[in-house]
């Protein structure tokens, strides 16, 4: 059962990921990238985490997602993954905390829009993931040469 609803997940995310025990290797997923919220979480991170989202041209050409934001990532360590129908909104800490919402990982999904996250911790957490996971099927790593 979800412990709360948040308005804008950014400052919980950060809070989790501040008391994140580094128990395994955290996963972002979110279909549009953008800043400062992907430099601000991945700096808490150390730059470990995996990332996946649509890593399409039309989304940079409209400015859905940040190819800038992206680069960037990618020089921090941040492994990055393609999924091409990808909707799922969800910061997953393995054995911690497990977010599932309508948010993305942009300006306007941590400040602007009005969105809703339901937060899990522990056991919670960590059986909801079992389930969501199975969305990464068939995701291939962003590579220099797309």
């Amino acid at each position: 059962m979800p412990k709360k609803t948040v308005l804008h997940a950014k400052d919980t995310w950060l809070r989790a990921i501040k008391d994140y025990g580094n128990s395994g290797t955290p996963i972002l997923i979110s279909p549009y990238i953008g800043e400062p919220i992907m430099s601000e979480i991945a700096s808490a991170l150390h730059g470990k985490l995996e990332l996946y989202t649509q890593f399409r041209a039309e989304l940079f050409f409209s400015k859905s997602s940040d190819l800038d934001a992206l680069m960037r990532l990618a020089r921090m360590g941040v492994r990055i993954f393609h999924e091409q129908a990808i909707h799922a909104k969800v910061l997953y800490l393995p054995g911690a905390f497990c977010s599932i919402g309508s948010q993305n990982a942009t300006h306007a999904g941590e400040s602007i829009n009005k969105e809703a996250t339901f937060i899990l911790h522990g056991k919670t957490a960590d059986a909801s993931w079992k389930t969501i996971q199975q969305l990464l099927d068939g995701c291939i790593p962003v590579t220099q040469e797309m």
